[in-house]
């Protein structure tokens, strides 16, 4: 491989970083956003450039880095939030960081879907999505302990927060999941059937 330029090694460092909220991997689109939001803000603690990398030189530096061993490529299908089609995007990750990263991946998704599960989001003044069919609450709860176990800090370094994540996850299970029920406003008076799992 070259000798690292300054947008390889910037580039090698957000791959092993959240970004945009998200842990890795992370597409060339991300990458790109995030070398503009740290040029336009001039991030602290890191050597950054004086110009924004074009789109063709981040393509190329990563192309570059697959090939040297150093990332690896994976295809994840993504669904647009409008009424475009879904397509596959190519999502990019340091080599030795696969597994860690599929377990923050897994500890994020796992915790979206209990807390939309517990508390439903709010649209407009509406509670849409909330609750779970009883059967499901029970496994929901085995695969939180077993993401518990994956990431405890006594066995595990650098999945804190993963593990903390769980913890709530565990908690709110704990306390009860209530069953599904209709979209209500939020001034309905709403009786919650709650699903408790141990």
């Amino acid at each position: 491989m070259q000798r690292n330029t300054r947008n390889r090694q910037l580039i090698l460092r957000l791959l092993g970083e959240w970004t945009d909220g998200s842990p890795p991997p992370h597409s060339a689109s991300t990458l790109l956003y995030c070398l503009e939001n740290m040029v336009e803000h001039q991030w602290e603690g890191y050597d950054i450039p004086n110009a924004v990398p074009r789109k063709e030189q981040v393509y190329r530096t990563l192309r570059d880095l697959v090939k040297a061993g150093l990332v690896t490529i994976t295809k994840e299908k993504q669904d647009p939030l409008s009424n475009g089609l879904p397509f596959w995007e190519n999502q990019y990750q340091l080599v030795g960081e696969v597994d860690k990263n599929a377990i923050m991946k897994d500890c994020q998704d796992l915790h979206r879907k209990v807390s939309r599960a517990k508390h439903g989001f709010n649209l407009f003044g509406a509670v849409m999505d909330r609750g779970l069919p009883a059967d499901e609450v029970k496994p929901l709860l085995a695969q939180v302990k077993a993401l518990m176990q994956k990431t405890h800090p006594d066995k595990f370094k650098g999945l804190e927060v993963e593990f903390k994540l769980m913890q709530e996850a565990a908690k709110w299970i704990k306390s009860g999941i209530p069953l599904p029920m209709p979209t209500h406003g939020a001034n309905d008076n709403v009786v919650l059937t709650l699903t408790k799992a141990r």
